[in-house]
């Protein structure tokens, strides 16, 4: 039986954190540098304790519905048995060798070829998506000889690294971190709800994707010597942004007929949670020539992957990239159950299922809210944007978003990160592919109740 989300007697109505849970981000303030865990997400942080299944319970007893899987991360729920059984089996065995060869690592590898899009047979292993962005960059310029990526306005692909970060498109990450990486260059994702050339889909016919054309057939572009193209199925930390199902397509068009790689970035998406197979990618119908991986890979362990053709690979040679924990013995025997989990539980197929009374449930709650101006939803994923004004679509407040996801996590949900989306104007939601369609009724009712609280505060 799921336990029902509850506030502990010790949090005031306020906000104000649970005594234990204010010890420990006293200790962490003191200590440790101030990251975005902390005060920069929510008005008051959640000091997560343990989690089970589609529940997080923090330090001090609070119960939260899990709205978040960690950044999209525990498709399979928190704690799935299997997966630990198999992180213990093989801690006994082995749990370092550094950057070696190993039964585990090899039988992923393999794994990988099997489930990735036709011609995907070559992984090189990281610890994050941010790993698995540089290692596909890298790719792509090691192979083609040029050294320009065509990437994304909204786009999100790491920052722990200045690759990753510089093809990223986060303004607050950049700053005091230039020189970034040279050769990238952003350009306006199909973000139909506010179309940065002012048109309406589908009369459009995506003409961002004309614009890109442009950029590459003009000689006088900025963009002489461009290697690859780098997009997400959706945007990301972008706000889940989920643009037309030709528009993928489309990109890919592009490069084959310009001779770019089509690297595509399904830290987020793969693994069942965009609905119906393991990729998007396979769902879209695309073949890209990088893909990279993470999150669900392992489903909350530290484990990424660049997956690539035979062709591609053969443009390095061997040490052109290694690192200490490089193929991680107890990592890949974690992902290997990971995605036998995914596998037998049928999880891609179970997202398409829930798909529809996600839907249903967030526009229901949502029904009659006088901020919301968009919802977006695919799979198990939903983006919702927050305006104060319908007609003028004016991004709410930072304060008003921060104000919803506080009082989410007053009464019981754990939602995405409020300064989510390109002006940090809409929540990300992404629950665990095993959730019931009770509770995703009763996350939904708090959501919507959140929301309606904070325009009688801002309003």
């Amino acid at each position: 039986m799921v336990a029902k989300a509850r506030i502990s007697k010790e949090r005031s109505i306020s906000g104000a954190l649970g005594p234990k849970s204010k010890h420990v981000i006293d200790m962490l303030m003191e200590y440790e540098v101030n990251t975005e865990w902390a005060f920069g997400v929510f008005l008051r942080p959640v000091v997560w304790d343990r989690a089970d299944r589609c529940m997080l319970t923090d330090i001090d007893g609070n119960e939260y519905i899990d709205f978040s899987s960690g950044f999209a991360t525990t498709v399979s729920g928190h704690s799935n048995r299997k997966v630990r059984e198999a992180l213990f089996k093989q801690a006994e065995k082995l749990t370092h060798a550094p950057d070696s060869p190993t039964l585990p690592r090899a039988l992923l590898a393999k794994k990988l070829a099997e489930i990735m899009p036709r011609g995907l047979k070559r992984s090189v292993f990281g610890l994050n998506g941010g790993d698995a962005i540089e290692i596909a960059l890298k790719l792509a310029r090691s192979y083609k000889k040029k050294s320009e990526i065509v990437a994304f306005q909204g786009g999100f692909h790491g920052r722990a690294t200045y690759g990753s970060m510089s093809v990223t498109s986060v303004n607050f990450s950049k700053r005091g971190c230039f020189p970034q990486v040279p050769g990238m260059h952003h350009v306006p994702y199909a973000y139909c709800y506010r179309c940065a050339f002012d048109k309406e889909y589908p009369e459009c016919d995506l003409w961002c994707t004309e614009y890109i054309v442009n950029l590459l057939e003009g000689g006088m572009t900025g963009l002489a010597e461009p290697a690859a193209l780098i997009v997400e199925p959706l945007l990301g930390a972008g706000g889940y942004v989920i643009p037309p199902d030709s528009y993928l397509p489309k990109l890919e068009k592009i490069c084959r007929d310009h001779d770019l790689l089509f690297i595509v970035d399904e830290v987020q998406t793969a693994f069942g949670r965009y609905g119906g197979k393991i990729t998007a990618s396979e769902v879209l119908g695309i073949h890209p020539d990088i893909i990279t991986l993470g999150k669900g890979l392992t489903g909350g362990y530290p484990l990424s992957a660049a997956v690539t053709t035979d062709e591609v690979a053969s443009s390095w040679s061997p040490v052109v990239h290694s690192a200490t924990y490089t193929g991680n013995p107890l990592m890949c025997a974690v992902a290997l159950a990971q995605i036998d989990v995914v596998q037998e539980l049928k999880l891609p197929e179970q997202a398409k299922k829930l798909e529809a009374p996600f839907r249903r449930a967030i526009e229901d709650n949502l029904s009659g809210s006088r901020s919301v101006g968009e919802i977006s939803v695919k799979g198990l994923f939903c983006g919702i944007e927050i305006v104060e004004d319908k007609k003028t679509k004016k991004p709410a407040r930072e304060e008003f978003m921060k104000r919803i996801a506080d009082l989410n996590i007053e009464h019981g949900l754990m939602s995405g990160p409020p300064t989510d989306g390109i002006f940090h104007n809409r929540i990300n939601l992404a629950p665990p592919l095993i959730i019931t369609e009770e509770l995703i009724e009763k996350g939904a009712t708090i959501l919507g109740e959140s929301i309606k609280k904070a325009e009688k505060e801002f309003l």
